[in-house]
């Protein structure tokens, strides 16, 4: 149940930016809990807990792991954290960059 309420906060989140059918993918790549916004160009790291329990955040070797498979994908890698309320409607997304720049092709200025 979680899992859905994560993907509908994620597309709720690209509408509210003006997104009218936002694209949410799972990402392959042996992580789970990752989804490639395509709208954005963000590979996010979501986690979720429902309040007033609070999601842990990436730990470093899982930061890594996500920018290595944010570059081959031509994305930045974001981490998302969400705060569900207890009937699953987001309460909170709480992002964080990773720091991935995008990869350039070569001689692109």
């Amino acid at each position: 149940m979680l899992a859905w309420a994560v993907g509908r906060a994620l597309r709720q989140w690209l509408f509210e930016l003006g997104h009218e059918n936002p694209t949410v993918r799972s990402a392959a790549g042996g992580l789970g809990d990752v989804y490639h916004l395509l709208d954005v160009g963000r590979l996010v790291h979501v986690r979720a807990a429902i309040e007033p329990s609070y999601p842990e955040s990436l730990s470093t070797s899982e930061a890594r792991a996500l920018r290595r498979l944010a570059r081959r994908l031509h994305a930045a890698a974001w981490e998302a954290q969400i705060i569900m309320r207890p009937n699953f409607h987001p309460s909170a997304i709480l992002w964080r960059d990773l720091g991935t720049a995008r990869h350039q092709p070569c001689g692109a200025a």
